[in-house]
């Protein structure tokens, strides 16, 4: 028999399944007859985190199927249990494709950057860029717009 925490741990994880599914399906535009896994690499193709995350979303299919495709019927509740960790990382997973970051949140920061102005010393500036390695150099006007 199942405990409570058990129980949440299978409904939750085929939650997640269930809305990252709707939500893959949409985006490929395929319809109910075309296998999950399918999806999975037809959109791997295109978008880099699934891509980079298609074995463990496979993976996560596998386990949705032996909780909801009970071989044994109503003797045994389920044969798989996803533990805490794995329905969490699963959460994770889909919260990351679902809602990806935006360019901003993970940009380099303007004041992060090295640049310089008109005025500056054309020395100093080309002595800093050979010691970093660095090849261009935004060039700022007063406002710290690139001119």
């Amino acid at each position: 028999m199942k405990k409570n925490n058990e129980q949440d741990a299978a409904e939750e994880f085929i939650a997640i399944f269930n809305e990252l599914d709707a939500r893959l399906r949409k985006a490929s535009g395929m319809g109910e007859t075309v296998s999950h896994m399918f999806i999975i690499d037809r959109l791997s193709e295109r978008d880099q985190v699934i891509n980079r995350h298609k074995e463990e979303l496979k993976l996560f299919a596998r386990l949705r199927n032996a909780i909801v495709h009970n071989p044994f019927g109503s003797k045994v509740q389920v044969i798989a249990e996803p533990h805490p960790e794995v329905v969490e990382k699963y959460r994770e997973l889909k919260d990351m494709i679902l809602n990806p970051p935006l360019a901003l949140s993970v940009a380099i920061k303007p004041a992060r950057i090295y640049s310089t102005t008109m005025e500056a010393s054309a020395r100093e500036v080309m002595q800093v860029m050979a010691d970093r390695m660095f090849t261009y150099v935004p060039v700022l006007d007063k406002d710290g717009h690139i001119s």
